[in-house]
């Protein structure tokens, strides 16, 4: 596969919500049956080829969103911006042809073993965060609330999955092994010089230099509470590095209501970055 000139692009969209950890379909998931998972001519795909596919466009800078092997929006958007990306009728559906395009972006197995290391289950862990985000600002540290919450932030995956993926593992113990998804592989890399934030579609596009898509990623754009302008030319103020490697963008707003104080001025983290220290932001 031949590779573009820069390092590493690596977004999550802001505040996406986890769902709600809840039992996997019935198939069985692990290593064996999702590696070599394949698309066939059944109409609705299993869960071990979405959860392949899902990795593979996670890779490729085609977010689905969180890792969970079921289809939902996010999937559907990550899949049809893919499909854009490569030629194809953008239809968000997993074609055979689609999902081989997706096995062509590498060829790292999709699933993979993962030692618990001491910094993953050290702590500390938040017992009680508040749902009120002015109360949140507050505090000294927005903290995982478990070891399991953590690693599924990690491997960008739902604690459900990782929970179907290892039966009877309680994620707290140093030194245990457990399966989780490869998003940790080679990345897909490519030259960034435009984003654009799609307020109604809810999503984030990056742009090469030739105005081809080379990434996309779901995102929450504003709220009642925070309403995001239709349109502005902003710059990333600063990058802070997080706990697992990554950089983070922070950018502070003001929340609809709020009195103009320091302490109501929440400091939102928007996406996980290895690039664009200078670049625009440009809503659509």
């Amino acid at each position: 596969m031949t590779k573009l000139d820069f390092a590493g692009l690596a977004f999550a969209a802001c505040l996406v919500a986890l769902p709600a950890p809840h039992a996997i379909a019935a198939e069985t998931l692990n290593a064996a049956t999702v590696n070599q998972a394949q698309v066939s001519q059944a109409r609705k795909a299993p869960s071990a080829v979405l959860l392949r596919a899902q990795v593979l466009l996670d890779r490729a800078n085609f977010s689905p969103g969180v890792i969970d092997g079921k289809s939902g929006e996010n999937a559907r958007q990550a899949i049809a911006a893919f499909q854009k990306a490569r030629g194809l009728r953008a239809d968000g559906k997993l074609d055979t042809e689609t999902f081989a395009k997706l096995v062509q972006t590498g060829s790292g197995p999709a699933l993979i073993e993962y030692k618990i290391g001491e910094g993953d289950v050290k702590g500390p862990f938040a017992v009680n965060i508040p749902k009120d985000l002015e109360r949140m600002a507050e505090l000294d540290h927005l903290g995982y609330g478990s070891p399991l919450e953590l690693l599924s932030e990690k491997f960008h995956a739902s604690e459900a999955l990782l929970q179907a993926l290892n039966s009877g593992q309680k994620f707290d113990a140093a030194g245990a092994t457990i399966t989780v998804p490869n998003v940790r592989a080679a990345r897909t890399t490519g030259k960034v010089v435009k984003i654009e934030v799609d307020k109604p579609a809810r999503g984030l596009r990056a742009f090469g230099p030739g105005g081809e898509l080379v990434a996309y990623y779901p995102a929450s754009v504003g709220s009642k509470e925070k309403p995001a302008p239709r349109a502005f030319d902003e710059k990333v103020e600063s990058i802070v590095d997080s706990h697992d490697g990554t950089n983070q963008i922070q950018h502070p707003h003001w929340y609809k209501g709020a009195s103009h104080e320091w302490g109501s001025l929440i400091p939102t983290i928007c996406a996980n970055v290895s690039l664009l220290q200078s670049k625009p932001v440009i809503p659509v």
